[in-house]
């Protein structure tokens, strides 16, 4: 803490130095896109900023935000700086956003997207390690001298998000956004998608001042969202926390690896009372308009200043064309964000041109108020893309126990697919050799088999990706991935010594087992067991599980009984 705080004075007398100098003043504006966080810590949640310095040195915030820790090895680095200068008198070339690892530069891109100043790293940072970020613009000032601007802030890289998988993406409303729309719905977006294992660890709470807000969480996707009991106040200051936990479980491991994890932050909503009239506008673009040298695998993405409705996104209001012909995609939604996934790679060194219209409305009908379209242009002699997509990760992990029996199996591919190949024929899921019925999705770079009804449980289930999967260019998975894992144990409703004993005990009387009755419900279940009638390993691979499935109901038993020993084995063939 005390290094922490020489750090900061430092920064404040080298920024108060050269104020006295005339060459510090905040005179433009950069407005933050993206919000790029991991988890930080419940205590470092109290210093993960500090106002006086930022203020000195014309910020209005930083991300990753100041000493945090936890951060992705893939973040993007941006910084935000107050309101009220004309973005046109920044010169882009003057500014120059660097990071350090220690006292090595870490080889990156600088950029300016509009007012986002950016900094993306050429590879992945590494992990557990603290990195130095200093920002550095000039403001041109006609006939005066120029006045420089810097500041210098630190993060801590957590583990690969292969190893540490839950982190915050980002939230909305923004980091200190101010006239927030009193219909808001504060939301965190995380770096997956939030099954039902992971959404039970996760939590918002919404406070106006120290006054708790009612109101209800719901998930989507990758969105966890808060939606109030009753419209916020105007003129008001909310904070938000939200709590997780690394990997979602109820309990950390041995690394330490899933202890609570927290984020807060604080939004000030506007005045005004009535129903929302404002129109979304658009925030930033990707590529930057009249960008050259855009990758031919880019996905144009627009970001809003406000959640719209998701029903009036679609591939009509979200155009891309190639000249005056249109370039075959989808378009999808979450958050402020829309993305459009063209069909195929782009062509090299081609000029691309995206359009939102105003068929975009907000939540509240609001039109966007004028149709928005930019240009950019491809990679001149773009190489064909000849790499077969690759399997990153799948949920339930490979051989994984106790999985939920209402689990959705999950792949995360290394680059977009064709979304035709992404089928019930190339995605399966198998309990021994027989097909689990269910339906396939895929978005972006996950696809996902949700069963038609919940999966059995102790049961083990195969799930397959064939090399049917193919990406926007056409090449195949190199081979099928399979993977297996192994439902949770259901809960026993049926009782083997009250209800099972006694429909076996009738079979006797039709004919004669190999086994040996008797009275004494443990010594009858462990006769079972020595014959090979049940196995307690894989319940339905005993002798009596194919028998009875078979429809053997004889002049003897009912179908009723019948149903009642076979769910006494799928419970796990338990003596209960």
């Amino acid at each position: 803490m005390r290094d922490r705080k020489e750090s900061e004075r430092g920064n404040y007398e080298m920024s108060k130095k050269a104020r006295y100098a005339g060459l510090f003043r905040p005179f433009f504006y950069f407005m933050l896109t993206t919000i790029i966080l991991a988890g930080c810590t419940k205590e470092e949640n109290e210093t993960i900023s500090d106002p006086e310095l930022m203020s000195v040195a014309g910020i209005a915030q930083v991300i990753p935000l100041n000493l945090t820790d936890s951060i992705a090895v893939d973040p993007i680095v941006s910084v935000t700086f107050n309101p009220g200068t004309d973005p046109s008198t920044v010169s882009a070339s003057a500014s120059t956003l660097t990071l350090k690892k220690g006292n090595t530069p870490v080889p990156g891109t600088t950029s300016v997207s509009g007012t986002t100043a950016i900094f993306t790293a050429v590879t992945d940072l590494s992990e557990n390690t603290v990195y130095t970020a200093t920002i550095t613009a000039i403001k041109k000032t006609g006939s005066e001298s120029p006045e420089i601007h810097e500041y210098t802030w630190k993060f801590k890289t957590g583990k690969h998000h292969l190893k540490n998988p839950l982190s915050i993406v980002s939230v909305a409303p923004l980091y200190n956004a101010t006239d927030v729309a009193l219909n808001a719905l504060p939301s965190i977006t995380f770096n997956q998608e939030l099954t039902s294992s992971l959404t039970t660890s996760i939590s918002i709470i919404l406070k106006k001042g120290a006054t708790v807000v009612q109101g209800t969480l719901s998930f989507a996707g990758k969105d966890a969202i808060f939606k109030p009991s009753l419209s916020l106040a105007p003129n008001t200051v909310y904070s938000g926390l939200a709590k997780y936990k690394a990997d979602g479980s109820e309990e950390g491991d041995a690394d330490n690896n899933n202890t609570d994890k927290s984020f807060t932050w604080s939004f000030t909503t506007g005045g005004n009372t009535g129903p929302d009239v404002t129109a979304p506008v658009i925030l930033s673009v990707l590529p930057v308009s009249n960008a050259t040298s855009v990758a031919v695998t880019t996905l144009p993405t627009v970001t809003f200043s406000e959640a719209l409705n998701a029903a009036t996104v679609t591939s009509a209001t979200f155009t891309l064309k190639k000249g005056t012909t249109a370039v075959a995609g989808a378009v999808t939604y979450s958050g402020t964000t829309a993305k459009f996934t063209p069909s195929a790679a782009l062509s090299g060194n081609t000029v691309y041109s995206a359009t939102i219209t105003t068929g975009v409305k907000d939540v509240a009908g609001n039109a966007l108020a004028a149709s928005y379209t930019w240009n950019f242009t491809t990679v001149q002699g773009a190489v064909t893309d000849v790499t077969p997509p690759t399997v990153i990760s799948v949920l339930p992990v490979s051989n994984a126990t106790s999985v939920a029996i209402s689990s959705i199996p999950t792949v995360t591919f290394s680059e977009a697919l064709n979304a035709s190949t992404v089928t019930s024929a190339t995605f399966t899921l198998k309990q021994g050799t027989t097909a689990v019925a269910g339906a396939v999705t895929f978005s972006g770079t996950t696809a996902k088999f949700t069963p038609s009804a919940a999966l059995a449980g102790n049961t083990v289930y195969t799930a397959t990706i064939t090399t049917g999967v193919k990406d926007a260019a056409g090449n195949a998975l190199g081979a099928n991935y399979t993977w297996s894992f192994t439902t949770v144990a259901a809960a026993a409703t049926v009782s083997f010594a009250s209800d099972v004993m006694p429909v076996l005990n009738k079979c006797n009387t039709c004919h004669t087992h190999k086994w040996t009755t008797s009275t004494v419900a443990s010594t009858y279940y462990t006769n079972l067991v020595n014959s090979g009638y049940i196995n307690t390993a894989a319940p339905t691979t005993g002798k009596l599980y194919p028998k009875l499935n078979s429809n053997h109901t004889g002049s003897v038993l009912t179908a009723a009984e019948l149903t009642k020993v076979l769910n006494w084995i799928n419970e796990g063939s338990k003596n209960n």
